[in-house]
């Protein structure tokens, strides 16, 4: 995936996936906007994750324009095609095997060929100023990233989720617990997809209103509950048997102790 300048033609992010979802969009969106700035217009292509109704999602909450070019109409991505033939001809054709142990090793390798080669490489359409340079020029009209958490918050992905009668949420072959005043209700549940850290924590909507919070199950002090909860249950089981017994043992020393009339009949000593 990679993201084209209009105007220097830098590519202001660019980087190779194992696979091509909204994660990975994500993503790389992300890591384009904290590098060079937030664009006002964003124009992709027909593919199905750039239609998704997540990326328009976070392309409104980040007040960006998001256009499609016309089907059948590949001429009006030329400049991001260019660059791609650019990687096939310059970076791919050069690559040895050792370069593709990872994607990892891959990236790195990319990296440095973009910042090293393209990007400071006069270019025909600038009148030979290299992307970079050109870039640099418009620094100034750039609109930054200030506030990282409210980027955060507004990069979070969306999906509608009913909260089950015990307050838990199945949620992506993973199990979650909120609220039990929640149980029951169908929430805009949002959550950072980032695969490094894993999802630990939902955080849930209604209407747009912060609502709660949903945490990943610890199936492990859950165990540990039902341990506990187990052995008081073995415990007062025990105890109950033992009065039972104190009980039955009593019963005998009475059984014992008692004066059987019709033995008294039969002239039995005692």
């Amino acid at each position: 995936m990679a993201y084209i300048d209009d105007a220097s033609r830098l590519i202001t992010h660019a980087e190779f996936y194992l696979s091509q979802d909204i994660v990975s969009l994500r993503g790389s969106f992300k890591d384009a906007v904290l590098r060079r700035g937030l664009p006002k217009i964003i124009y992709t292509d027909n593919g199905k994750i750039y239609r998704s109704q997540s990326f328009e999602y976070l392309c409104a909450s980040l007040g960006v324009t998001l256009l499609h070019h016309g089907v059948g109409l590949a001429h009006q991505k030329g400049k991001i095609e260019r660059f791609f033939r650019t990687v096939r001809l310059r970076f791919i054709s050069v690559l040895k095997a050792a370069d593709l142990t990872d994607i990892g090793t891959l990236n790195g390798k990319f990296a440095a060929w973009l910042h090293e080669d393209y990007q400071k490489r006069p270019h025909d359409g600038l009148s030979n100023e290299t992307p970079l340079n050109f870039f640099l020029k418009q620094a100034e009209r750039l609109e930054l990233v200030t506030d990282l958490a409210e980027f955060n918050k507004k990069l979070l992905l969306s999906v509608k989720r009913t909260v089950n009668k015990d307050a838990t949420i199945n949620f992506l072959g993973s199990l979650y617990e909120t609220d039990t005043l929640l149980a029951g209700e169908k929430l805009d549940v949002k959550y950072d997809p980032d695969p490094k850290a894993g999802i630990n924590e939902l955080f849930l909507y209604r209407d747009d209103i912060p609502v709660g919070t949903a945490r990943l199950v610890n199936y492990n002090e859950n165990a540990d509950r039902k341990r506990t909860g187990h052995d008081a249950a073995v415990r007062k089981t025990e105890t109950a048997a033992g009065e039972d017994l104190h009980c039955g043992e009593t019963a005998a020393r009475r059984k014992e102790n008692t004066i059987s009339y019709s033995d008294v009949i039969r002239g039995k000593e005692f």
